[in-house]
């Protein structure tokens, strides 16, 4: 029977107090994801990156992580809070 992986962030953790966790979704080479639920009631993919396993060409010159600035250009609902996450993890909602 295969094992069951479990995310850094357990069920109903806050996120910025405007965001609860529901489900870890899936862990990646660099990234984890879940599913959140905004204070709005409505759903969101959460992508808790791990600056420490990305590649440099993830990032552009000013050291900003590329898919991170591809998303704010394309206007999707983005939260960054890397002082609370020690690990170097940065969270942000598509």
């Amino acid at each position: 029977m295969e094992q069951l992986k479990q995310g850094i962030l357990p069920k109903n953790f806050s996120v910025n107090e405007k965001y609860s966790v529901m489900l870890f979704i899936k862990q990646g080479s660099n990234a984890e994801t879940y599913r959140v639920k905004g204070k709005d009631g409505k759903l969101y993919f959460l992508k808790l990156f791990n600056y420490a396993k990305l590649h440099r060409s993830a990032f552009d010159r000013e050291n900003n992580l590329l898919e991170i600035e591809f998303l704010k250009s394309s206007k999707a609902v983005l939260i960054s809070s890397e002082a609370a996450y020690p690990f170097g993890f940065c969270p942000h909602l598509i």
